[in-house]
């Protein structure tokens, strides 16, 4: 019998390293369009938000 080598969680780690690899990728790209548009770079900042969800 063969295993099914592709479970959900393979594919959610595998999507996981993809968007962590590409991140900083898309990142870069945009900040060079926006220095290529003269425009000033955005500050740093993060912010954050609880939200309560009812099961």
């Amino acid at each position: 019998m063969q295993k099914n080598w592709l479970t959900p969680a393979k594919i959610i780690l595998f999507l996981d390293g993809w968007f962590q690899a590409n991140a900083i990728k898309l990142i870069e790209f945009h900040l060079e369009g926006i220095r290529e548009e003269g425009m000033p770079l955005p500050q740093p900042h993060s912010y954050s938000e609880f939200v309560e969800v009812h099961a």
